[in-house]
């Protein structure tokens, strides 16, 4: 599976295509900003989605593997992110089974993960905390480069 934000429908079928993944949805009432592709081993029903998420049911078809998958990217605004938070935490009150999110949320849980910039609220960051302990969540950790990206500024 990918998610992918930002990116032209052209393109995104292009892409998955040649990664034989067959499958797409986004956010269409948000202008797609959020597209997420997979293959056919996955059977993937969308049960909502607003301008900063889709919500998934999915199941790995070879052994029948049940999970919801919430794809995520936050806006920038503060006051926007706490619907956000709202509105999964909603979401996260009625799943009974593996829940998975992943996006970009713009926004750190500590001034750590940040590098330059403008510096992160510490507001910001403690709605952040509160969303991921209400909701019982784990920080599955990452591979790969800690920083991905620069504004060049």
């Amino acid at each position: 599976m990918i998610s992918e934000p930002m990116i032209h429908q052209d393109r995104i079928i292009r892409v998955g295509n040649s990664l034989s993944l067959t499958n797409s949805a986004h956010n269409s009432g948000s202008g797609g900003k959020i597209w997420i592709l997979w293959g056919d081993s996955y059977s993937v029903t969308v049960l909502s989605s607003s301008s900063q998420f889709i919500h998934t049911k999915i199941t790995y078809n070879p052994v029948g593997t049940v999970f919801f998958a919430t794809f995520i990217y936050a806006s920038c605004d503060n006051l926007e992110r706490r619907t956000l938070w709202s509105d999964l935490s909603t979401i996260g009150a009625r799943i009974s089974c593996p829940w998975i999110l992943g996006g970009d949320f713009n926004v750190v849980s500590n001034l750590a993960e940040r590098l330059g910039g403008r510096l992160a609220l510490s507001q910001n960051i403690d709605d952040f905390n509160d969303f991921i302990e209400v909701n019982e969540l784990v920080d599955g950790g990452f591979i790969g480069s800690k920083y991905t990206w620069c504004n060049n500024q």
